[in-house]
């Protein structure tokens, strides 16, 4: 079995290879910036209303 490049082993070390066979084929090439809020301003708005 090959062993996959550093940024795809450090999320089958989260994920699982399913998962990341599915970030491959989905994003591969692609430059991928996360927010640092995992959940919208307005979402947590409403929320605090409620």
């Amino acid at each position: 079995m090959y062993e996959y490049n550093k940024v795809y082993q450090e999320l089958a070390d989260i994920l699982n290879d399913k998962d990341v066979e599915k970030i491959y084929k989905n994003f591969r090439g692609m430059q991928v910036n996360f927010p640092m809020r995992l959940y919208s301003r307005d979402s947590v708005k409403k929320e605090i209303a409620k």
